[in-house]
């Protein structure tokens, strides 16, 4: 009598290279989202490349701390949330 080493319910072993961790559909918003960002950069990039003198003279009239003190709750609470 023949038996089987991978007795499965119906499922074939799956070799480690074509496993994907998680599940599909997280892979599917993570995908999206990195297509959004991509696109968003690439506008970003574009705008720049069409006026860089506008942009360097707007460089001027920002602040960076309170870009930092805007950041930093939103950097905290991200950290928060993987550690839990």
């Amino acid at each position: 009598m023949a038996t089987s080493e991978h007795r499965h319910s119906g499922a074939s072993p799956a070799s480690p290279e074509a496993h994907l961790p998680g599940e599909p559909g997280v892979w599917i918003v993570i995908l999206g989202e990195l297509t959004v960002f991509a696109l968003f950069f690439s506008a970003y990039l574009w705008a720049r490349s069409r006026d860089p003198v506008m942009f360097q003279a707007s460089l001027r009239h920002l602040h960076q701390w309170r870009g930092v003190r805007c950041e930093w709750p939103s950097r905290r609470g991200s950290w928060w949330s993987a550690a839990c």
